[in-house]
């Protein structure tokens, strides 16, 4: 991509992702590193990269029609405890998710904590943070390479490089 120079952090991520059709680029030939990706487009790309197919039930949120183009890995992800919609009823499919929300739902395709330590990995999220066993969960599975210095920045979108980072980084995908 135009836009994702060999230098880049994820760029291996990125072109390995590209290759195997699970997070492309745009038809101007980038791929935006640094734009933030939404519910929708994370639920999506995470189960297709673990190969979980979507269902074909009905969505049940009042924002997500049965012809919106990620319906059935919205309902797939929430059946499977993997996201959940608001309590109001939606989905809001096109927030942005936030490093911790991304964590957590990525954490759920790793294998368990090897010695699960009750100390802070990132100054900024300490071992009572609601997202902290996800966070150790991802950082001893390698996932979280990607975070420079010593902050995790929780409630900062997750970025494309990010995610695709992240994904790339799972064992499903890993042995792909």
């Amino acid at each position: 991509y135009s836009d994702v120079p060999r230098s880049h952090f994820a760029y291996a991520a990125i072109s390995r992702l590209a290759f195997l059709n699970l997070m492309g680029g745009f038809p101007n030939g980038t791929f935006r590193p640094n734009q933030p990706v939404t519910r929708a487009e994370v639920v999506a790309i995470l189960l297709q990269a673990v190969d979980i197919p979507p269902q074909t039930d009905p969505p049940q949120f009042s924002d997500v029609s049965s012809v919106h183009w990620a319906a059935g890995y919205i309902q797939t992800a929430v059946n499977l405890g993997i996201a959940s919609g608001n309590s109001d009823g939606t989905f809001k499919p096109q927030e942005k998710l936030t490093r911790a929300e991304v964590v957590a739902m990525v954490a759920r395709f790793l294998p368990e904590s090897k010695g699960f330590q009750r100390r802070p990995l990132f100054t900024d999220v300490d071992d009572s943070h609601w997202v902290y066993p996800a966070i150790r969960i991802a950082y001893e599975n390698n996932l979280l390479e990607f975070v420079a210095g010593n902050r995790f920045l929780p409630k900062e979108p997750v970025t494309r490089a990010e995610l695709a980072w992240m994904i790339t980084n799972l064992p499903a995908v890993v042995a792909k």
